[in-house]
């Protein structure tokens, strides 16, 4: 879950610095959870079907386990009022949802291998977009067993590399197979040290310059040429301060 929680904790820091996240909870004013979910083990012992309906946000819906979905099927309507069919599977689809819920879910998914799930997933959802500096922090290997990381790759068509005879893929190429993008276009620059972010960045907000700012940070340079094709398949145009980076194909 480290990975996850390094995005929840960007995506925060983000939120602090003004940068409004593009997420459905704008749907919160006039659809939102059942208060009859605050008493979910409730809910499940009595075996049958909610009567009438639960109503529940996307990002609520993506976490219920298949068997919760299977048991209480057409009695679930995810907001703004889409109701699932015989098979589980939104009449309206795909669904959209803020992707480090959608990771926590491939997350839980990989950790019990239960790959039906993640097919389910791939199917019924795609991802909201993000920030540019929200997407380099995805620029983050999972730290999966080589078998899962194969499997992973195979279920999801990942765009995947080799270092050292292992297969590899970013987070930022399944933010880019749930149809991932970033939310506004621009460039994405990335300097030596964060202290060099900040006056980049104190700089362009006096201008009124659109564009976004990215420390180098623990990058590993043998991942270069890769991590260029995910931010450009996320729609990111990055170029670099540093010299180290300045021999990567792209910069």
């Amino acid at each position: 879950m480290a990975i996850f929680d390094c995005l929840k904790k960007l995506i925060s820091t983000l939120v602090i610095m003004g940068i409004v996240l593009p997420t459905s909870s704008g749907l919160a004013q006039t659809c939102g959870d059942d208060p009859r979910l605050s008493d979910l083990p409730g809910l499940l012992n009595n075996g049958t079907p909610p009567t009438p309906p639960l109503t529940m946000m996307p990002e609520t819906f993506i976490r219920l386990h298949p068997k919760v979905r299977a048991v209480w099927g057409r009695s679930i309507t995810i907001c703004p009022g889409i109701a699932l069919n015989s098979k589980g599977q939104p009449i309206i689809r795909p669904i959209k949802v803020p992707f480090p819920d959608l990771w926590e879910k491939i997350e839980a998914c990989v950790g019990r291998d239960d790959w039906d799930e993640i097919s389910y997933l791939h199917n019924n959802f795609v991802a909201l977009p993000l920030p540019r500096e929200a997407i380099f922090s995805l620029l983050t290997i999972p730290g999966y067993s080589e078998k899962n990381m194969h499997q992973l790759a195979q279920k999801l068509k990942l765009a995947t590399f080799a270092y050292r005879g292992q297969l590899q893929f970013f987070v930022a190429d399944a933010f880019y197979v749930f149809g991932g993008r970033v939310d506004k276009p621009g460039r994405l620059i990335i300097f030596p040290s964060q202290e060099e972010v900040d006056q980049a960045r104190t700089t362009a907000d006096a201008l009124g310059q659109n564009e976004s700012f990215v420390a180098f940070g623990g990058l590993y340079l043998p991942f270069l040429a890769q991590a260029l094709k995910s931010l450009k398949n996320s729609g990111i145009e990055a170029v670099s301060t540093d010299y180290r980076l300045k021999g990567a194909q792209g910069f």
